[in-house]
């Protein structure tokens, strides 16, 4: 309706101006050049509105950029103040995270600490380039730590000390309801310029961002002469005055222009935009002359010119009026995407990681006032990797926004669910209640429609996909726990989860904090012990017939320095996890290699072999088999007297590279035994490939041999096995005569266990070698 009604004005218009010039026509001359005079007015008048309409809608989206950037800068440096730790005093502590601040936020120069009662100011970091940070008033400090709300100074312009204009931020450091301190941050002002650019301004065009003391903080054209001075006199009253409109003013260039400014109510910050006078006014100026021209010389023409006026003048606003309306809609949407992608996910439109935390941080300061609990759940997609691996990210991407509509469908209008990234999402209940168990079973209760919820099946595209989740809960009440903590302990909690066999919820319990400390701790202390030479091997003989020595297995000891002699079992799964596996096992395999070249030079112990145990991720390097020649050949140890030890489990993933490394090591002399035999999944196919020289029968069927026909059985088989491909077998684990027996009258005659000897030192099992 409102384009109707300006389609009606604009053809009334039209019509009027048409009559009124046939009627000058008639009358005479004169009075066809006086109103030819007035019609252009009118026409710069349009124009002019039509400019200022257009600049309005360029500010305004400036503007929203401009509060975002505070907003966003005031939130960084409001989260530094929150991990301020200065009840002990220690400003050290605080100084290494006011750098690590710095280093992440390259527009910020430098941080410094001011004591509000004293005004004493304590810097925290060095100035970055060529800023040195300038004191702001002791006023502005003293109002932020009587309100508790931050503030932005603006401006500081260039001076001793400091050759660049800085933007300068207050933020109170708030403890048991009142600043302890007032932390300030100096921003190079060049930062906001980056607003500017980015608005693609025409070239002849001037923005400026000008704070909250009629002070410019960034401008398009000659930053370096301007950024930092006060605003012209009559652009600076009009702003103070918020008189809005476009109005005609010289600049800072002593250029004449038109300009358009907006303020912002948040920040009391404002965006100004100037056009050159000319590019307004000269263009309508000269077609009006020759119109007025034109008609001065022929009364005829200028009837004949009289339409042709008219519709020009039609389209020309249909132009302007369409222009506007469009760079309206643009500045709306720009408007409307900013915030989107500020705070949510692009791909699922759920609150993202910045917008979660703004709503947790408000649920903490409500709990603190409620005294009732709020819940964060930690939900990880069970098997989301295999399914983009397989299908690709396209489906991977469709179960996620499914996942989110569903997760969404389950709690309160009042709950946020988040995206943190991947395939995690966080849900947070908020005033839940004041009885801690009555909060968890409610949030047991959430945490139990969120898994059912996951565990149907999914349509993706042609694709049906059955999921489940794993979910990690922790409760709060208030701030007594920091955000970042909280992720955390429902991160523990989730993995906890899925150890269970996840599509299951478990909370947290401070019990997985102190394992995982514990387990952070025996981490450093194994990497200290691979590089102070901590580690020590143990070899456990290999016999056959009666007892005579042909070999040991290597197994590592750790000999801490505070527990003692740690065994492999509470170390080596750690290893695995963490992939010191690597240097371990190159360890382990140089220190077996240097006791064969030892051997090698005493005719007593020169036929004995060592077999080393090779972890899975250790043979799917790409340099695996240059590295163990390269161990071989450096310790000058005989790979024939060497054997590696693989398990089944190695088995299951890229056969054909593993089969690939064996023969490339096969061809260099060095023999090959498949540990565990029995328990894991290699298949007859993939046996026959292997160029293995042993099958070991494992410890779990050898113990029940006697009483368990099934073990029996297993073993009898894996005996008969070995001996139709060709290869030897032994048996691990025999304890007792009979064991042995059993076995010998199967056909296995090679024997490993406490029956013979259990792990001994080298010194020992060098003389019990001797012995047998």
């Amino acid at each position: 309706m409102h384009f109707m009604i300006n389609d009606q004005n604009k053809n009334g218009d039209v019509r009027g101006f048409g009559i009124s010039l046939a009627g000058m026509v008639l009358v005479a001359v004169l009075p066809l050049l006086i109103f030819g005079g007035g019609a252009s007015w009118i026409v710069i008048d349009q124009k002019k509105a039509a400019v200022a309409e257009e600049l309005t809608g360029t500010t305004r989206a400036l503007l929203v950029a401009v509060d975002l950037e505070l907003a966003y800068q005031l939130a960084a440096m409001n989260i530094l103040a929150a991990d301020a730790d200065l009840d002990s005093g220690n400003l050290q502590s605080f100084r290494g995270t006011a750098r690590r601040y710095l280093a992440a936020h390259t527009e910020w120069n430098d941080v410094v600490l001011i004591d509000p009662r004293t005004h004493a100011i304590v810097p925290l970091t060095e100035p970055q380039a060529d800023l040195v940070h300038s004191a702001p008033p002791m006023a502005n400090v003293d109002d932020v730590a009587r309100t508790g709300h931050a503030s932005v100074l603006g401006v500081m312009p260039s001076g001793e000390g400091w050759r660049k204009p800085i933007v300068q931020f207050l933020v109170p450091v708030m403890r048991d309801g009142g600043a302890l301190f007032v932390l300030s941050v100096a921003m190079d002002s060049a930062h906001l310029n980056n607003i500017l650019f980015e608005q693609r301004l025409p070239e002849t065009w001037t923005g400026a961002i000008i704070d909250s003391r009629l002070t410019l903080a960034a401008r398009s054209r000659y930053p370096e002469r301007f950024v930092g001075k006060r605003a012209t006199s009559g652009l600076a009253s009009r702003i103070a005055a918020s008189e809005s409109g476009m109005f005609l003013a010289v600049n800072q260039e002593g250029q004449e222009g038109y300009n358009v400014f907006t303020n912002s109510p948040k920040s009391h910050w404002s965006v100004v935009i100037a056009i050159p006078a000319s590019e307004v006014d000269e263009p309508i100026k000269l077609l009006l002359d020759k119109i007025l021209l034109i008609g001065g010389g022929l009364i005829v023409f200028a009837l004949t010119l009289t339409a042709y006026i008219g519709s020009r003048i039609a389209r020309q606003r249909n132009t302007y009026e369409r222009s506007l309306r469009e760079e309206t809609a643009k500045s709306k949407s720009a408007e409307k995407e900013i915030n989107s992608l500020a705070f949510y996910d692009p791909l699922t439109a759920l609150p993202n990681r910045r917008l979660l935390f703004d709503r947790l941080k408000q649920c903490q300061v409500t709990g603190n006032r409620s005294e009732k609990y709020g819940a964060l759940l930690l939900i990880d997609l069970d098997n989301f990797k295999l399914l983009n691996d397989t299908f690709g990210h396209d489906v991977g991407d469709q179960l996620l926004q499914q996942v989110a509509q569903k997760l969404t469908a389950c709690i309160r209008e009042s709950d946020t669910v988040a995206r943190l990234g991947g395939d995690e999402f966080i849900v947070l209940l908020e005033e839940l209640d004041s009885d801690l168990d009555e909060a968890a079973a409610m949030t047991e209760i959430v945490g139990e429609k969120l898994l059912a919820s996951l565990k149907g099946s999914f349509q993706l595209g042609n694709i049906e996909h059955r999921s489940s989740a794993s979910i990690g809960a922790t409760l709060f009440m208030g701030n007594r726990t920091s955000i970042e903590e909280l992720l955390k302990q429902a991160d523990l909690a989730m993995y906890k989860s899925k150890e269970k066999g996840r599509n299951t919820l478990r909370f947290f319990d401070p019990v997985m904090q102190t394992i995982v400390l514990e387990r952070i701790a025996l981490e450093t202390d194994l990497r200290k012990a691979i590089e102070e030479n901590q580690l020590v091997l143990h070899y456990q003989a290999q016999v056959v017939g009666e007892g005579r020595v042909t070999g040991g297995e290597a197994l590592v000891r750790w000999r801490h320095p505070e527990r003692g002699m740690v065994p492999p079992l509470d170390f080596i799964h750690l290893a695995e996890d963490t992939g010191l596996i690597l240097p371990l096992g190159n360890w382990v395999l140089e220190t077996a290699c240097d006791q064969l070249a030892i051997w090698a030079s005493q005719p007593a112990l020169a036929h004995l072999t060592i077999a080393v145990n090779v972890s899975a991720k250790q043979f799917r390097e790409v340099d695996f088999v240059a590295n163990v020649l390269a161990i071989v050949n450096r310790t000058g140890a005989s790979p024939r007297m060497l054997k590696l030890e693989l398990t089944e489990s190695m088995l299951v993933d890229n056969v054909d590279d593993i089969i690939e490394k064996m023969y490339d090591l096969k061809a260099k002399g060095i023999g090959f035994s498949l540990d565990d035999f029995g328990t894991g999944y290699s298949s007859l196919s993939y046996l026959k490939r292997l160029p293995l020289d042993q099958l070991k029968i494992d410890q779990s069927f050898v113990r029940d041999i006697l009483v368990d026909p099934a073990d029996a059985a297993i073993a009898k088989t894996i005996i008969t096995l070995a001996n139709s491909l060709g290869i030897s077998v032994i048996a691990e684990g025999v304890e007792t005569d009979t064991q042995k027996n059993f076995l010998a009258r199967e056909g296995c005659h090679a024997y490993q266990g406490y029956l013979f000897s259990r792990p001994l030192p080298i010194e020992d099992f060098e003389q019990f070698a001797r012995l047998i």
